[in-house]
C-alpha cells in the first residue's frame, strides 16, 4: 500500500513538472492596417464640401493601399500560416508568397508578458533577410503598432529606411492612424480615422498636414450620408461646412 502511495506521488510529481503546450499568440487582422475609402469613392460632379472631403481622404488611398500592399501580403499569408515554437516565447513561421516577384519571408512573433511582438524578415531576387514589418500588439490583440520599412537608394546604396507607423485599437470601436514616416515635405503627416464619434455622426477623419500645421476634421454618417468638414486652410474660418443626404451643400 506504501509503495502503491509512493508510485502515485511519483507520478503526480512527474505531471506537474511537464509544461503546458506553448499556445501560439494570435495575429492581428488584416483591419489593423486597412482603411475603408468607398464612402468617399461616391459619385458627386458639383465642387462643394462632400467633393473637398473626398479629395483629402482619397488621396492617402495609394499611399495606404498601394505603397503597404506589400507589408499587407505578409500580414495575409502569416495569418493563412501556422507559428512554430522555437524557444524562448518565440514563434516562427516560413513561408512564400508572389507579387511582382516571390519572396521568401520569415515571420516572428516574440511573447512578452502581454505584449506580442512581430518581425517579418524577406529574402527575394538579391536581396537577404531585410526588415519590412514591424509591430506589437497588446489588450488581447485588440491594440497595438506596425512599422513599415521600404528600399531605396540613398547616396548610391540601398538601404532599408522608414515609410510609415500605424497605430491602431479595435477595443471598443475601431481607431487606426497612418503616418508618413518617410523623408520630405510629407514626413510626419498623418490621416487618423475612429468609428462612431457621437449619435449624428458615426465616423470621424483627423487628416493633418504638418508643413501647413492644418486639420481637416471630417465627420459623416455612414447610413444616411449626411456630413461636415472643418479645414481652416481651405475656408480661413474654423466653422463646421455641411453636405447632406445626396452631397450636395447645406447653406
Amino acid at each position: 500500500m506504501k509503495k502503491n502511495y509512493i508510485s502515485i506521488l511519483f507520478l503526480l510529481f512527474i505531471s506537474a513538472c511537464v509544461p503546458d503546450p506553448k499556445v501560439a499568440p494570435p495575429i492581428p487582422s488584416e483591419e489593423s492596417m486597412s482603411f475603408d475609402f468607398s464612402f468617399f469613392e461616391q459619385s458627386n460632379k458639383d465642387d462643394g464640401n462632400f467633393l473637398f472631403a473626398s479629395e483629402k481622404v482619397l488621396f492617402w488611398k495609394p499611399f495606404i493601399e498601394d505603397s503597404i500592399l506589400l507589408q499587407r501580403n505578409i500580414l495575409i499569408n502569416a495569418l493563412q500560416n501556422n507559428l512554430e515554437y522555437q524557444k524562448e516565447d518565440t514563434w516562427l513561421s516560413n513561408f512564400s508568397f508572389n507579387l511582382d516577384e516571390t519572396y521568401l519571408t520569415d515571420f516572428f512573433g516574440v511573447v512578452e508578458v502581454d505584449t506580442v511582438f512581430y518581425k517579418a524578415f524577406l529574402s527575394f531576387d538579391t536581396i537577404k533577410q531585410e526588415t519590412f514589418l514591424d509591430g506589437k500588439a497588446y489588450q488581447d490583440n485588440k491594440m497595438g503598432e506596425w512599422f513599415f520599412n521600404k528600399l531605396q537608394v540613398e547616396e548610391g546604396e540601398l538601404v532599408n529606411s522608414k515609410m510609415m507607423t500605424v497605430l491602431w485599437d479595435i477595443v471598443d470601436s475601431k481607431h487606426i492612424k497612418f503616418t508618413n514616416n518617410q523623408a520630405g515635405e510629407n514626413n510626419l503627416n498623418y490621416i487618423y480615422y475612429i468609428d462612431s464619434v457621437d449619435n449624428e455622426y458615426n465616423a470621424y477623419v483627423d487628416i493633418y498636414d504638418k508643413g501647413n500645421e492644418n486639420h481637416s476634421i471630417i465627420q459623416w454618417n455612414k447610413l444616411n450620408k449626411n456630413g461636415r468638414i472643418q479645414d481652416n486652410l481651405r475656408f480661413n474660418n474654423n466653422d463646421w461646412h455641411y453636405w447632406d443626404n445626396n452631397l450636395q451643400d447645406l447653406k
